[in-house]
């Protein structure tokens, strides 16, 4: 929001495209007042769940281990039968 407005050509300009400063400062009060849940999902259908190798299951397991630590979200993987 600091560089706004910007200057293009002596004109003065917008960067956004759509809304206003006005609609970003709400929604930036929301922040604090809303909470966000995050989830990643990797869909592999061609993935067997009883056909999974252990390079697989290792890879998937330091995955989730990545997202749960980090960033304290959930992974959820969805195979074939």
């Amino acid at each position: 929001m600091r560089r706004e407005p910007r200057r293009y050509m002596g004109k003065e300009g917008t960067r956004y495209e759509v809304g206003t400063e006005k609609d970003l400062l709400r929604i930036w009060e929301k922040v604090d007042v809303q909470p966000i849940r995050l989830r990643v999902f990797i869909v592999q259908p061609g993935l067997s769940v009883a056909g999974v190798s252990r390079e697989q299951l290792e890879l998937l397991a330091v995955t989730e281990s990545y997202l749960v630590d980090t960033f304290a979200v959930p992974l959820e993987i969805i195979g074939s039968d």
